[in-house]
């Protein structure tokens, strides 16, 4: 038989306010739930189950979006970042099987520091939008979210 008590530790609350915190920045601004839940669960799982159990999480929450996104959205610039998203993915995923966690966990500090102040500044890609742009944008963003569960600051500036 198995205790309900022995799941309620205080790393487990810990991983819930993480979550709970993740889900509030995203229904406040529709994206950045990873950005807070994954460094703060790398700290108690580990970057690559924070990983996983965020981009899972994240995942859950945006599939409510993604109808009305579809029919919104301007494939012209969604399908070539789409592409080279889905390409490096996985190459992304193989860095963060390969690396060492307690690097991995600096760098998912270091990626959300610069996204904080970049954020902080305002600042915006405003120059021209084609394919290749679509193109690096859904690279960085594919890369970043296999290797760090953080891919929608490359897509969002």
């Amino acid at each position: 038989m198995i205790e309900l008590s022995q799941f309620f530790t205080p790393a487990f609350g810990f991983s819930i306010a993480a979550t709970v915190m993740g889900g509030t920045l995203m229904g406040f601004t529709g994206f950045g739930s990873t950005l807070v839940m994954i460094p703060l669960l790398s700290l108690v799982y580990g970057p690559t189950e924070a990983v996983a159990i965020g981009v899972a999480i994240s995942a859950a929450g945006l599939a409510q979006m993604l109808p009305q996104a579809s029919r919104d959205a301007v494939w012209t610039d969604v399908f070539p970042a789409c592409l080279t998203s889905l390409i490096l993915v996985p190459v992304g995923t193989i860095f963060l099987f390969l690396a060492d966690p307690g690097t991995t966990r600096r760098l998912i500090g270091a990626v959300v520091f610069l996204v904080a102040v970049i954020m902080l500044r305002g600042w915006a890609y405003n120059g021209p939008r084609n394919r290749i742009t679509s193109s690096l944008c859904g690279a960085v963003s594919g890369f970043t979210n296999g290797f760090f569960g953080i891919g929608s600051p490359a897509v969002t500036f």
